[in-house]
C-alpha cells in the first residue's frame, strides 16, 4: 500500500494556503525574513495533511492520506492518483477551497512530481512471539544490499538508516510488529477511539509484521532512469512491484558469503583475508588501513554491498536450536470488503 507522500500538484490558487509564518527579526526590529508554514489540515479523526502554496500554481502536500482519508494506515490502497485526489479534494474542502475540474483532471493523470514515498507491505505469521522471534533473527542474520546489516531503534529493524546529523539515505527499509506499535504508549500511532470497528482491525494485526519501504527524492530520481518521480508512471501494480524489488534485496540466512566462484577469482591475500574473516576475526585489527579499506572496497563491489568486511562474523561453538519462521503476505482484512470509509476505493 501507499503510505507517505509528499508531492507537489498543479492547483490554480487565488488566495495563498499557509498555516501562518515564520518570521526573522533582526536585532533593531527590522522583519529580515519572513517563510510561509504549512496549514495542518485535521480529517474526521484528528489525522492530518499539510499544504502550503509554494508558487503561482504550485501546491505542495506532505503527510498520509491513507490515514487522513481512512482513519488508520494498517491497510490501504496501491492507488496514487486515486488516493491523492481524494485527500487533497477533502482537506481543501475543510480549508474553503474547491479545485477546478481541470486541476484535477491533472491529479487524475499523474501530471505531477513525487518528492517523497513510502510503501508498505504487511506479512503474517502464526503469532505475535513469531513476528517479534523474526525480527530478532533478521536483526542477526539479515543484510540488504548496498545496506549491509540492520540496527535497531527500539524494537523497529532499520536498514540504511543514519545517525542524527548526518544526511538521510535515500532509501531505507525498516520492519516492525504492528501488533506492538498500535497498542503502544502514546496516540501517534494508536487507533482513534471513535474508528469504526477498531476492535477488529486490533485483533486483525495480532500476528502481522510491517515492512516499510522509503524513497526519497534521490532515489526517485535514480531508480529507472527517474521516471517513477512523475506520478503518471505509476498503476495499480507499481507500488507493489517497486517494493518487491527493494525487499528482495534483503539476504536472511545463517551466513552470506561470497558465491564459490567469486571467491575464487580474488587475489591470494584477499582471499585468506577474507577466510580470516569468515572465521570471525576483526580484520581492522590484523591489516592495515590502506589494505582493510582496499579489500572493503572491493568485496563490497563484488556483492552490491551485501557483505562488508568492517561487521565481524560472530564467533560461536553453540549449536543452537532453530525453527523456520515463514513470511506470508497478508490480504486485506475481508470485513472491510464492504467498507470504502475504512479502505480507500477510487469512486466509480
Amino acid at each position: 500500500m501507499i503510505d507517505w507522500i509528499k508531492a507537489e500538484l498543479p492547483f490554480n490558487w487565488t488566495v495563498p494556503i499557509v498555516g501562518g509564518h515564520l518570521i526573522r527579526i533582526s536585532p533593531v526590529g527590522v522583519v529580515e525574513r519572513q517563510t510561509p508554514m504549512s496549514a495542518h489540515v485535521r480529517g474526521s479523526y484528528d489525522e492530518h495533511l499539510t499544504l502550503r502554496t509554494v508558487a503561482r500554481g504550485v501546491l505542495e502536500v506532505d503527510g498520509n492520506p491513507s490515514k487522513f482519508l481512512q482513519g488508520h494506515n494498517i491497510v490501504g490502497s496501491d492507488d496514487l492518483c486515486g488516493l491523492m485526489d481524494a485527500a487533497v479534494c477533502k482537506a481543501l474542502a475543510i480549508l474553503g477551497h474547491a479545485p477546478a475540474d481541470y486541476d484535477r483532471a491533472q491529479w487524475l493523470a499523474g501530471e505531477w512530481n513525487i518528492s517523497r514515498i513510502d510503501l508498505t507491505q504487511m506479512y503474517e505469521l502464526d503469532t505475535v512471539s513469531d513476528v517479534r522471534a523474526w525480527l530478532r533473527s533478521a536483526g542477526e542474520l539479515a543484510r540488504m544490499r548496498w545496506r549491509g546489516r540492520g540496527t535497531f531503534e527500539g524494537t523497529t529493524l532499520y536498514f540504511g538508516k543514519v545517525a542524527k546529523g548526518k544526511r538521510a539515505a535515500d532509501w531505507t527499509l525498516k520492519c516492525y510488529c504492528k501488533a506492538d506499535e498500535v497498542q503502544a504508549r502514546g496516540k501517534s500511532h494508536q487507533l482513534p477511539d471513535r474508528l469504526p470497528l477498531r476492535d477488529a482491525l486490533m485483533s486483525w494485526v495480532e500476528n502481522k509484521l510491517r515492512v516499510e519501504l522509503l524513497m526519497r527524492t534521490g532515489e526517485l530520481k535514480r531508480f529507472e532512469g527517474g521516471q517513477y518521480r512523475r506520478a503518471s508512471a505509476w498503476n495499480i501494480e507499481t507500488a507493489s512491484v517497486i517494493f518487491g524489488q527493494y525487499f528482495a534485496k534483503m539476504e536472511l540466512g545463517e551466513n552470506v558469503m561470497l558465491p564459490v566462484e567469486i571467491e575464487e577469482s580474488l587475489k591470494p591475500a584477499m582471499r585468506l583475508a577474507y577466510n580470516s574473516w569468515k572465521a570471525g576475526n576483526d580484520l581492522r585489527g590484523l591489516l592495515p588501513r590502506r589494505t582493510f579499506y582496499h579489500y572493503r572496497r572491493n568485496i563490497l563491489a563484488l556483492t552490491e554491498g551485501l557483505i562488508d568486511i568492517a561487521v565481524p562474523q560472530p564467533k560461536t561453538n553453540v549449536i543452537p536450536l532453530r525453527r523456520i519462521l515463514t513470511l506470508r503476505p497478508a490480504s486485506d482484512p475481508t470485513f472491510l470488503a464492504d467498507r470504502s470509509d475504512l479502505l480507500f476505493r477510487r469512486a466509480a
